[in-house]
């Protein structure tokens, strides 16, 4: 794997992945259960920096249940997700299609990939670059609760960064992020020599880890004209097997009444321009038609 700038080890810790949990969640508009404790606190802390403007977030916090309900035994209900490079082409799919607006299609996202870790930001309309300058600090990014609306404003940068499609937006984005801390990476010693140990503290450090790689390939449009779902995976070309059927079905549809033209005298290039085809495709339909028709005579054996 190559990795364009200077980041030598960020091939590394994408091949051996880096773990984070998964967590079923809930949308909490008001501060319950441990979540309260958690904002008590925080509220001190902006209180001590004589910031007295501390709100709840406005759109709410995604939380882990056990959190509110306060149900110990649910902690086992988390499971950890390692994303390596074997699973970034399925991340950076779901990502791209991700309606950001739709609530329950975000949730879902979340409870797949996990949470981005970036707790509470304290700043109105906050950016990615925003979330990522706070994210990692103990009194903001609480474990297992992060803010709506900054999940969502992460996210919709974070999609149009996975597009792939400038190559300026990546240099800006680094400007603008200097500085901050996304993961930590620690060597320990054993009998076998040096193990590297990883550690995210959310999706958020794995995909900023990917960003340019995903910027080397360009997400290109599902197959299937009717469409607008994006494609990312190598090699595949419609986005499901319900557009892969119904882009087949269509086309033979369309080769029926091409053919049927022809048969009426119409010109190739009439007909390909009528069908939205090219000329040398109607040509390749007729020619099998007509194999079809008049096969060649098989050669007796000898």
């Amino acid at each position: 794997m190559t990795y364009p700038g200077h980041t030598p080890y960020a091939p590394w810790l994408l091949e051996q992945g880096l773990p984070h949990n998964a967590w079923d969640l809930v949308v909490v508009r008001e501060p319950v259960g441990r979540l309260a404790e958690q904002w008590a606190r925080l509220e001190e802390e902006w209180a001590k920096h004589g910031d007295a403007s501390a709100a709840w977030p406005s759109e709410g916090v995604f939380a882990v249940k056990w959190l509110v309900e306060g149900d110990q035994a649910g902690r086992s209900e988390g499971r950890l997700v390692h994303v390596g490079e074997r699973e970034l082409n399925q991340l950076r799919e779901d990502l791209v299609r991700l309606d950001v607006d739709d609530l329950y299609r975000l949730r879902e996202f979340l409870e797949r990939w996990g949470l981005l870790g970036i707790g509470v930001v304290p700043v109105l309309n906050p950016s990615l670059a925003d979330a990522v300058h706070f994210y990692g600090l103990s009194e903001y990014s609480w474990q297992g609760a992060d803010d709506v609306a900054a999940t969502r404003a992460c996210l919709r940068e974070l999609q149009r960064l996975a597009h792939g499609t400038d190559p300026d937006a990546l240099p800006r984005l680094w400007e603008e992020l200097e500085g901050a801390t996304l993961c930590n990476v620690s060597v320990t010693v054993s009998r076998t020599g040096l193990e590297p140990r990883r550690t995210a503290w959310g999706l958020l450090g794995v995909i900023m880890l990917a960003l340019p790689l995903w910027a080397k390939t360009q997400a290109r449009r599902c197959g299937n004209e009717r469409c607008s779902n994006l494609v990312i995976i190598p090699k595949k070309k419609f986005c499901s097997w319900e557009c892969y059927n119904r882009f087949h079905v269509a086309l033979s549809k369309k080769k029926a009444r091409a053919l049927r033209r022809l048969s009426q005298g119409e010109s190739v290039s009439a007909v390909a321009k009528q069908h939205g085809l090219t000329p040398a495709l109607v040509r390749q339909w007729q020619r099998e038609k007509r194999q079809k028709k008049d096969p060649k005579p098989r050669r007796p054996k000898r």
